[in-house]
């Protein structure tokens, strides 16, 4: 025997494996669609009473979730604080006036407020009137921190120090629409699959019951009894129904 037909004897020849068939990958695919349209969307053909609800629960919830944002905007809000300061305070012809050190006859304590409504995120943010507190000497007078009305003597002082776009009065709301959009989404998903989630397992259970029901049903029937009562048919071979509980039988 020659040396190459030796090596070509112990040589072992190793099958690669064959790939999928395309009807195998196919059918994965399929398997994957339906389990998808199971569990996210409309499931069975577009008449199905399950299709309906899957529709139904998709247009409500959207409806529930823009009513919640609404909702959101106008009462869900929480307030930050923009900016706060203090100073001293003189009397002048002009009324109060701000001084940058002592002596002066008084102090003063202000801040500015905005307002964030919405969820989960901000989609409307106005900001606040000035609020502001202050002591005199002389004349004696205090006042609690509160809003400050354009008659106070200290309304146009504290108007030259305030933050843009804060006043004495609240600002008109400034409306974001990409949270209002994202706020909404995020709403719609939650909502949707809180509704989605148990109709999924209410058919889940329908299925498993109907095949529980159909499997004992034809255990009965090779052992001769009513598919639905379990009654014993035997010397009944010709009998279109169960004298039971009325089942058809053939």
């Amino acid at each position: 025997m020659s040396r190459t037909q030796g090596h070509d004897f112990n040589t072992r020849h190793v099958t690669a494996p064959s790939p999928p068939s395309p009807n195998r990958r196919r059918s994965l695919r399929r398997r994957w669609r339906r389990t998808w349209r199971f569990i996210i969307g409309p499931v069975g053909v577009p008449q199905s009473p399950w299709a309906r609800a899957a529709d139904a629960a998709l247009f409500f919830t959207l409806i529930a979730a823009m009513l919640f944002q609404w909702y959101a905007a106008e009462f869900i809000c929480s307030r930050a604080m923009i900016a706060h300061g203090e100073a001293d305070v003189e009397w002048s012809s002009k009324g109060m006036t701000l001084v940058p050190a002592e002596p002066g006859d008084g102090a003063i304590q202000w801040e500015a407020w905005k307002e964030k409504c919405g969820w989960p995120f901000a989609t409307v943010i106005a900001n606040e009137g000035l609020l502001a507190s202050w002591s005199l000497d002389d004349p004696p007078e205090s006042r609690a921190m509160g809003p400050v009305s354009p008659e106070d003597s200290i309304a146009s002082a504290l108007l030259d120090i305030a933050p843009a776009g804060v006043g004495l009065t609240r600002g008109e709301g400034r409306a974001f629409w990409g949270e209002i959009f994202f706020g909404t989404a995020i709403t719609w998903m939650v909502l949707y699959f809180a509704v989605r989630i148990p109709l999924v397992f209410l058919r889940t259970g329908m299925i498993l019951h109907t095949r529980h029901l159909a499997v004992r049903g034809q255990q009965r029937i090779q052992k001769g009894k009513c598919p639905s009562c379990s009654y014993d048919l035997t010397g009944l071979d010709y009998a279109a129904k169960c004298p039971e509980c009325g089942t058809l039988l053939w």
